[in-house]
């Protein structure tokens, strides 16, 4: 992703050139400590929100006070931050550099440090917040520098010769200002994002969730698995706040659903007023903060308040699918603002956040046009507040009673172009996600429901084969879809009365998974093998001890997805190569130098004619 930053020094800022030059999220200048802005805040502001990421950075004042400053950032933001954290500025001005190193400026570090760790509490409060500073800022003007390392950075370094900005001792860099860029002749300040930075929902190990209607035995199944170093990434539990917490000690996340009759399905959203969609938000808010206590709330990561909505297609509508889902987009931005006045009142008071399981759309829908219709609401906003906001999105997948488990995969959708890994009814959501990442709007998904087919009880290995095939697809794709996908949940564990035919406590009760979890643990997730290599070529490389050239050009390595780990200058890559037979080989490392860095930092240039993809990088 390639950001650029604004401010009135950039006027007339080259808008339409910074959209042509690839620009997809613009951070503008606005508050300045206690009483200022940017004398272009509101121009810029207005147009920076028609790119698809859009955020705000304000200048921290030295001389003035945090509770002022805050005021002042909050006022001035006036509760719209975009779809980035709020930015704080915290370096000191030219004069004061020049100040200090005339001698007559002593930075104040212990007072800056209090004003700066005040703001960024503060105003945490009310949204996300981030740093920007360099090394050289930061140990000049903080007595603590480390504390700033739990919180999300953007570090400028001017050199875009270097694979990593330098940063204060034991950060990770999240944004990168590398240097300047000409767009229309005018230079303005660009960033990259740090892919490695991003979080990655389930970076190693399998991605097989459980699905609990009743609790049951399901606490002994994620106590089992801890104990085995097989964490569960997921649980979800239907209408049991209590039993949910009491899993995520256990899990990577654990959800609840509470169900109602009524309000599930969204049943005639087509037709909804805003009345009506405010009063179905209060309603599914409210049964969570009547029935779930805070303490439970705090182990939760999100409470999913819908359950399979399918607007209907309008048979009168001039376009052929009229505009279902934007209505359901419509009300759930609506139900997304509800819970963030209610998150407001309660970080006021020092209670947890209540964070949402969005979509929980059924499996098989929705259709392309309705996929857009979802992300082309409001110009994005649905996906905008869900990263914003910290939500989620949900679906439901899988094949039924004898089906095979790659019944239309691989299957176009009507109306769609071709997308790689996705199906018409097993991997559908990589459709609605092609859209998401060619717009930088991809969230976390997760797949709450799942049926691999093939029947229920009593067929442990058949189920290990099925839903194996769908893990290794995960863990197969490249590392910005498989990075959102937290869990596919088999549906159900556990099952209560109305459900005693869809049971698959034989299934994750058994041997078999448990073998499977502690075969692929160290899996990594995100990335595709290495083609098969020649023992010729591939002696050549061991031997050597190095990636050559020529060997590399001869397979195509390091342009699918292939693992690579970045220690320095130059890259230690391991190898997940094959024989000739595509029998696994033992693993091995070499290096290989970092020549450049493409201008918008997805490409490593490794050879004169080859190149690493930056997101397949990772670190040790």
């Amino acid at each position: 992703m390639k950001i650029a930053d604004v401010s009135y020094f950039n006027r007339p800022v080259p808008w339409d050139a910074l959209r042509a030059a690839g620009v997809t999220c613009v951070m503008v200048r606005g508050p300045i400590g206690a009483a200022g802005a940017d004398w272009d805040f509101a121009v810029n502001w207005v147009q920076a929100k028609t790119f698809p990421r859009h955020g705000i950075y304000g200048d921290v004042v030295r001389t003035e006070s945090a509770a002022a400053q805050s005021e002042n950032f909050l006022a001035g933001c006036n509760g719209d931050y975009g779809t980035e954290p709020l930015v704080l500025d915290a370096e000191p001005t030219r004069a004061e550099w020049a100040a200090m190193a005339a001698g007559t400026l002593v930075w104040p570090k212990v007072t800056y440090t209090a004003l700066m760790r005040s703001m960024l509490l503060g105003l945490a409060a009310h949204t996300r917040v981030k740093i920007y500073t360099s090394r050289n800022a930061w140990l000049t003007i903080t007595t603590d520098p480390a504390w700033g390392k739990d919180y999300e950075n953007w570090i400028a370094h001017y050199n875009s010769t270097i694979s990593a900005p330098d940063v204060p001792d034991g950060w990770t860099w999240s944004w990168w200002q590398y240097g300047q860029q000409l767009f229309n002749g005018k230079p303005i300040d660009v960033s990259r994002e740090n892919v490695m930075a991003m979080v990655f929902e389930n970076p190693t190990g399998d991605y097989i969730g459980i699905h609990s209607i009743e609790p049951g035995n399901t606490l002994k199944q994620v106590q089992d698995a801890a104990a085995a170093g097989t964490r569960i990434p997921a649980v979800v539990q239907l209408n049991d706040a209590a039993a949910a917490a009491g899993y995520a000690p256990y899990v990577d996340s654990a959800f609840c659903r509470y169900y109602s009759a009524d309000d599930d399905s969204l049943q005639g959203v087509d037709d909804w007023t805003d009345d009506d969609m405010s009063a179905w938000s209060n309603r599914r808010l409210d049964a969570i903060e009547h029935q779930a206590t805070d303490a439970q709330i705090a182990l939760l990561r999100s409470f999913l308040v819908d359950n399979e909505p399918d607007p209907p297609e309008d048979p009168i509508a001039e376009e052929p699918f009229g505009d279902s889902y934007s209505q359901l987009a419509k009300a759930f931005c609506n139900l997304i603002l509800e819970c963030e006045k209610r998150n407001a009142v309660r970080r006021a008071s020092g209670r947890p956040e209540i964070h949402l399981g969005i979509g929980c759309l059924p499996q098989g829908v929705p259709e392309w046009e309705e996929m857009l219709q979802l992300v082309d609401y409001n110009d994005g906003q649905l996906f905008k507040f869900i990263r914003q906001y910290g939500h989620i999105w949900v679906c439901h997948e899988g094949v039924y009673q004898d089906d095979p488990i790659d019944k239309y995969y691989g299957d176009l959708i009507p109306g769609s172009p071709p997308v790689a890994g996705a199906g018409a009814y097993n991997f559908r959501w990589m459709y609605l996600f092609s859209i998401l990442l060619a717009r930088g709007l991809l969230v976390p998904i997760l797949i709450a429901e799942f049926y691999d087919g093939g029947g229920y009880p009593g067929d442990p290995d058949g189920h290990v084969v099925r839903f194996s095939w769908y893990d290794v697809l995960i863990a197969a794709l490249p590392r910005e879809m498989a990075a959102c996908v937290i869990a596919i949940c088999g549906f159900t564990c556990n099952p209560g009365p109305g459900w005693t035919g869809a049971n698959y406590d034989d299934f994750y009760l058994s041997d078999q998974l448990k073998a499977y979890r502690q075969k692929v643990r160290e899996r990594i997730n995100g990335v595709t093998n290495m083609p098969n290599i020649s023992d010729a070529d591939y002696a050549a490389l061991v031997t050597a001890n190095t990636a050559t050239a020529g060997i590399l050009a001869k397979y195509k390595l390091w342009r699918v997805g292939d693992v690579a780990i970045a220690v320095a200058n130059p890259l230690q890559l391991y190898d997940a190569s094959h024989n000739a037979s595509g029998a696994p080989r033992p693993n091995v490392t070499y290096d290989i130098n970092i020549l450049a860095v493409s201008d918008d930092g997805q490409w490593l240039q490794v050879a004169p004619a080859l190149y690493v993809r930056a997101a397949d990088v990772r670190h040790k």
